[in-house]
């Protein structure tokens, strides 16, 4: 008989979703910071580009700003907004 060796995070990523999808917030926020596992993902993909190209800031900041990327990761995508932000400007 073979054994299904599952990883801890994982397991928590699964109760994340879990409490994402059934609209746990308190539950989710609370897991979340007390393991340290993120599980770094949005609603969806589409809306939130689409967000970016029309320059919806009030849309895009709170999102991106619960994705837990490491600090590189971070100034890149936020000087890409910016410059996206900044040609916007120019053009309209």
């Amino acid at each position: 008989m073979s054994t299904l060796e599952i990883e801890a995070r994982d397991v928590i990523k699964i109760v994340l979703q879990f409490c994402k999808e059934n609209s746990l917030h308190q539950t989710f926020q609370t897991l979340q910071n007390e393991c340290q596992v993120s599980l770094n993902t949005m609603d969806s993909v589409e809306t939130f580009v689409a967000d970016i190209i029309s320059g919806r800031w009030d849309a895009i900041l709170p999102q991106f700003s619960q994705l837990k990327l490491p600090r590189i990761n971070w100034k890149i995508y936020m000087s890409r907004l910016i410059m996206t932000q900044q040609k916007r400007s120019v053009v309209c």
